[in-house]
Protein backbone atom coordinates (compact mmCIF):
# COMPACT_ATOMS: atom_id res chain seq x y z
CA UNK A 1 0.00 0.00 0.00
CA UNK A 2 1.31 3.38 -0.87
CA UNK A 3 2.81 5.53 2.00
CA UNK A 4 -0.63 8.25 1.12
CA UNK A 5 -3.35 6.23 1.68
CA UNK A 6 -4.75 6.69 4.88
CA UNK A 7 -5.95 3.12 5.77
CA UNK A 8 -7.90 1.27 8.22
CA UNK A 9 -9.62 -1.88 8.16
CA UNK A 10 -13.06 -0.61 6.55
CA UNK A 11 -12.61 2.67 4.72
CA UNK A 12 -9.35 4.05 2.56
CA UNK A 13 -9.93 7.44 1.79
CA UNK A 14 -7.77 9.78 -1.03
CA UNK A 15 -8.85 13.27 -2.07
CA UNK A 16 -7.81 14.45 -5.74
CA UNK A 17 -7.64 18.13 -6.55
CA UNK A 18 -9.85 19.20 -9.59
CA UNK A 19 -9.39 23.09 -9.46
CA UNK A 20 -8.39 25.49 -6.98
CA UNK A 21 -11.29 25.10 -5.11
CA UNK A 22 -12.77 21.61 -5.76
CA UNK A 23 -11.43 18.10 -5.43
CA UNK A 24 -12.80 14.96 -5.83
CA UNK A 25 -12.40 12.32 -2.83
CA UNK A 26 -12.85 9.03 -3.14
CA UNK A 27 -13.17 6.82 -0.07
CA UNK A 28 -13.32 2.67 -0.37
CA UNK A 29 -15.03 0.28 2.32
CA UNK A 30 -13.67 -3.09 2.56
CA UNK A 31 -15.89 -6.11 1.71
CA UNK A 32 -16.78 -6.73 5.20
CA UNK A 33 -19.21 -3.85 4.51
CA UNK A 34 -20.84 -5.55 2.19
CA UNK A 35 -24.61 -4.96 1.76
CA UNK A 36 -24.32 -2.36 4.88
CA UNK A 37 -27.03 0.32 5.11
CA UNK A 38 -26.51 3.78 2.42
CA UNK A 39 -26.70 5.75 5.40
CA UNK A 40 -23.12 4.10 6.73
CA UNK A 41 -21.69 4.67 3.45
CA UNK A 42 -22.50 8.53 3.32
CA UNK A 43 -25.48 7.30 1.08
CA UNK A 44 -28.44 8.07 2.75
CA UNK A 45 -31.61 9.91 0.48
CA UNK A 46 -29.38 9.10 -2.89
CA UNK A 47 -30.86 7.53 -5.95
CA UNK A 48 -30.39 3.63 -6.57
CA UNK A 49 -29.87 1.88 -9.65
CA UNK A 50 -29.66 -1.98 -8.77
CA UNK A 51 -30.53 -3.35 -12.29
CA UNK A 52 -33.10 -5.23 -11.57
CA UNK A 53 -34.91 -4.35 -15.21
CA UNK A 54 -33.65 -2.52 -18.36
CA UNK A 55 -34.91 0.97 -17.79
CA UNK A 56 -32.34 2.84 -15.32
CA UNK A 57 -33.03 5.39 -12.78
CA UNK A 58 -33.93 8.94 -14.40
CA UNK A 59 -31.15 10.82 -15.32
CA UNK A 60 -28.68 7.91 -15.62
CA UNK A 61 -26.92 6.65 -18.62
CA UNK A 62 -24.60 3.83 -19.26
CA UNK A 63 -21.66 3.05 -22.13
CA UNK A 64 -20.13 0.17 -22.29
CA UNK A 65 -17.40 -0.41 -24.90
CA UNK A 66 -15.23 -3.77 -25.84
CA UNK A 67 -12.87 -2.70 -28.72
CA UNK A 68 -12.95 -5.16 -31.31
CA UNK A 69 -16.54 -6.54 -30.45
CA UNK A 70 -18.58 -3.52 -29.86
CA UNK A 71 -20.57 -1.82 -27.11
CA UNK A 72 -23.89 -0.08 -26.33
CA UNK A 73 -24.77 3.74 -25.29
CA UNK A 74 -24.66 6.37 -23.46
CA UNK A 75 -28.25 5.23 -23.15
CA UNK A 76 -30.75 4.90 -20.53
CA UNK A 77 -32.19 0.95 -21.00
CA UNK A 78 -29.85 -1.63 -21.03
CA UNK A 79 -29.58 -4.17 -24.07
CA UNK A 80 -30.24 -6.80 -21.27
CA UNK A 81 -30.38 -7.44 -18.11
CA UNK A 82 -27.92 -10.00 -16.15
CA UNK A 83 -28.78 -12.37 -13.05
CA UNK A 84 -25.48 -14.15 -12.46
CA UNK A 85 -26.81 -17.19 -11.50
CA UNK A 86 -26.38 -20.07 -13.05
CA UNK A 87 -28.73 -20.98 -16.14
CA UNK A 88 -29.16 -24.36 -14.28
CA UNK A 89 -30.08 -22.24 -11.12
CA UNK A 90 -32.91 -19.64 -13.01
CA UNK A 91 -30.04 -16.75 -14.15
CA UNK A 92 -28.95 -16.46 -17.64
CA UNK A 93 -25.08 -16.86 -17.07
CA UNK A 94 -24.50 -20.01 -19.62
CA UNK A 95 -20.96 -19.88 -18.16
CA UNK A 96 -21.16 -20.33 -14.48
CA UNK A 97 -21.91 -18.34 -11.84
CA UNK A 98 -18.74 -16.33 -10.47
CA UNK A 99 -20.55 -13.24 -10.33
CA UNK A 100 -23.52 -14.34 -8.26
CA UNK A 101 -21.45 -13.05 -4.64
CA UNK A 102 -21.41 -10.14 -6.64
CA UNK A 103 -25.22 -9.20 -5.38
CA UNK A 104 -25.51 -6.43 -3.08
CA UNK A 105 -29.26 -6.11 -3.54
CA UNK A 106 -32.00 -7.77 -5.93
CA UNK A 107 -31.10 -10.75 -8.33
CA UNK A 108 -28.99 -8.81 -11.40
CA UNK A 109 -25.67 -6.98 -11.51
CA UNK A 110 -24.04 -5.25 -14.82
CA UNK A 111 -21.08 -6.70 -16.06
CA UNK A 112 -18.72 -5.02 -18.86
CA UNK A 113 -19.86 -6.52 -21.84
CA UNK A 114 -20.85 -4.92 -24.98
CA UNK A 115 -24.24 -6.99 -24.48
CA UNK A 116 -24.86 -6.97 -20.85
CA UNK A 117 -24.46 -11.07 -21.20
CA UNK A 118 -22.22 -13.99 -21.03
CA UNK A 119 -23.44 -16.68 -23.63
CA UNK A 120 -22.31 -20.26 -24.41
CA UNK A 121 -19.27 -18.91 -26.77
CA UNK A 122 -17.69 -16.93 -24.73
CA UNK A 123 -16.02 -17.52 -21.32
CA UNK A 124 -14.93 -15.35 -18.43
CA UNK A 125 -11.33 -15.26 -20.08
CA UNK A 126 -12.41 -13.78 -23.53
CA UNK A 127 -11.25 -10.30 -24.74
CA UNK A 128 -14.80 -9.25 -24.66
CA UNK A 129 -14.66 -7.21 -21.16
CA UNK A 130 -14.23 -3.56 -21.45
CA UNK A 131 -14.67 0.00 -19.75
CA UNK A 132 -18.04 0.93 -18.53
CA UNK A 133 -18.37 5.06 -18.17
CA UNK A 134 -21.38 6.43 -16.10
CA UNK A 135 -23.10 9.63 -17.30
CA UNK A 136 -24.73 11.12 -13.85
CA UNK A 137 -27.62 13.97 -13.91
CA UNK A 138 -26.26 17.94 -13.07
CA UNK A 139 -25.22 18.71 -10.29
CA UNK A 140 -24.43 15.57 -8.65
CA UNK A 141 -21.91 15.82 -5.66
CA UNK A 142 -22.15 11.64 -4.83
CA UNK A 143 -21.62 9.13 -6.68
CA UNK A 144 -21.46 4.90 -5.17
CA UNK A 145 -20.95 1.68 -6.24
CA UNK A 146 -20.23 -2.00 -5.47
CA UNK A 147 -17.83 -3.63 -7.43
CA UNK A 148 -16.92 -7.05 -7.46
CA UNK A 149 -14.64 -9.59 -9.49
CA UNK A 150 -12.04 -6.68 -10.67
CA UNK A 151 -8.82 -8.42 -10.66
CA UNK A 152 -7.02 -5.73 -12.31
CA UNK A 153 -6.32 -2.40 -10.98
CA UNK A 154 -8.58 -0.31 -13.23
CA UNK A 155 -8.16 3.64 -13.48
CA UNK A 156 -11.53 5.44 -12.53
CA UNK A 157 -11.68 8.93 -14.70
CA UNK A 158 -13.67 11.13 -12.98
CA UNK A 159 -14.94 14.28 -15.77
CA UNK A 160 -12.31 13.08 -17.68
CA UNK A 161 -9.52 13.18 -15.05
CA UNK A 162 -7.59 10.07 -13.52
CA UNK A 163 -8.49 9.98 -9.54
CA UNK A 164 -6.11 7.20 -9.03
CA UNK A 165 -7.46 2.88 -9.70
CA UNK A 166 -10.18 0.98 -7.62
CA UNK A 167 -6.83 -0.94 -6.43
CA UNK A 168 -6.04 1.96 -4.50
CA UNK A 169 -9.52 1.70 -2.90
CA UNK A 170 -10.85 -1.37 -2.76
CA UNK A 171 -9.34 -4.99 -2.37
CA UNK A 172 -8.50 -6.58 -5.56
CA UNK A 173 -8.35 -10.15 -4.63
CA UNK A 174 -11.12 -11.63 -6.77
CA UNK A 175 -14.81 -12.03 -5.28
CA UNK A 176 -16.24 -8.81 -3.34
CA UNK A 177 -14.13 -5.74 -3.86
CA UNK A 178 -16.18 -3.79 -1.96
CA UNK A 179 -17.90 -0.36 -1.98
CA UNK A 180 -16.58 2.93 -3.50
CA UNK A 181 -17.88 6.37 -3.21
CA UNK A 182 -16.92 9.04 -5.19
CA UNK A 183 -17.31 12.92 -4.14
CA UNK A 184 -17.47 16.54 -5.13
CA UNK A 185 -16.48 19.02 -2.91
CA UNK A 186 -16.61 22.91 -3.15
CA UNK A 187 -18.22 24.10 -6.37
CA UNK A 188 -17.44 20.51 -8.80
CA UNK A 189 -20.18 18.72 -9.69
CA UNK A 190 -19.29 14.70 -11.08
CA UNK A 191 -21.04 14.31 -14.29
CA UNK A 192 -18.85 11.49 -15.68
CA UNK A 193 -17.13 8.00 -13.88
CA UNK A 194 -15.57 5.79 -16.36
CA UNK A 195 -13.40 2.32 -15.15
CA UNK A 196 -11.14 1.83 -17.80
CA UNK A 197 -10.37 -1.80 -18.86
CA UNK A 198 -8.63 -0.68 -21.57
CA UNK A 199 -5.89 0.30 -19.64
CA UNK A 200 -4.13 -3.43 -19.89
CA UNK A 201 -2.64 -4.96 -22.81
CA UNK A 202 -4.74 -6.99 -24.95
CA UNK A 203 -4.86 -10.04 -23.21
CA UNK A 204 -5.36 -8.80 -19.85
CA UNK A 205 -8.95 -7.60 -19.95
CA UNK A 206 -10.67 -7.76 -16.31
CA UNK A 207 -14.16 -8.75 -15.75
CA UNK A 208 -16.06 -7.01 -13.46
CA UNK A 209 -19.89 -6.51 -12.26
CA UNK A 210 -21.01 -3.44 -10.93
CA UNK A 211 -24.36 -3.35 -7.94
CA UNK A 212 -26.30 -0.85 -6.35
CA UNK A 213 -24.99 2.42 -7.89
CA UNK A 214 -25.95 5.39 -5.79
CA UNK A 215 -25.90 9.19 -6.50
CA UNK A 216 -27.22 12.33 -4.79
CA UNK A 217 -27.41 16.02 -4.65
CA UNK A 218 -27.02 17.44 -1.27
CA UNK A 219 -30.08 19.29 0.28
CA UNK A 220 -30.12 23.46 -0.13
CA UNK A 221 -28.92 23.47 3.41
CA UNK A 222 -25.71 21.25 3.46
CA UNK A 223 -24.66 22.99 0.51
CA UNK A 224 -25.19 26.64 2.07
CA UNK A 225 -23.06 25.06 4.57
CA UNK A 226 -20.50 23.95 2.22
CA UNK A 227 -20.40 27.52 0.86
CA UNK A 228 -20.31 29.17 4.41
CA UNK A 229 -17.24 26.74 5.23
CA UNK A 230 -15.64 27.75 2.22
CA UNK A 231 -15.98 31.41 2.31
CA UNK A 232 -14.89 30.78 6.52
CA UNK A 233 -11.89 29.89 5.05
CA UNK A 234 -11.23 32.53 2.22
CA UNK A 235 -11.87 35.09 5.09
CA UNK A 236 -9.20 33.59 7.04
CA UNK A 237 -6.58 33.25 4.30
CA UNK A 238 -7.16 36.77 3.79
CA UNK A 239 -6.73 38.37 7.29
CA UNK A 240 -3.45 35.88 7.81
CA UNK A 241 -2.25 37.78 4.20
CA UNK A 242 -3.07 41.29 6.07
CA UNK A 243 -1.18 40.51 9.02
Amino acid sequence: MKPYHIVTAIVSVLSFALSSNAAIVVTGFSPLQWQTSDASLGLAGATIEDFEDVNLATGLQIQANSPGFGGYGPTNILPNTFDPRNVANGGNDNVGNAFEIGLWDGSHVLINRPDNRLTGTTDYGSLRWGDVTFFLPAGIKIFGVAIEQNSLSAPIIVNGVSVGSTGDFLTLTGGRNGYLRIEATGTDAISTVLFDNQAFDAFSTDGISFDHVAFSVPEPSSIALGLMGVAGIALLRNRRNAS
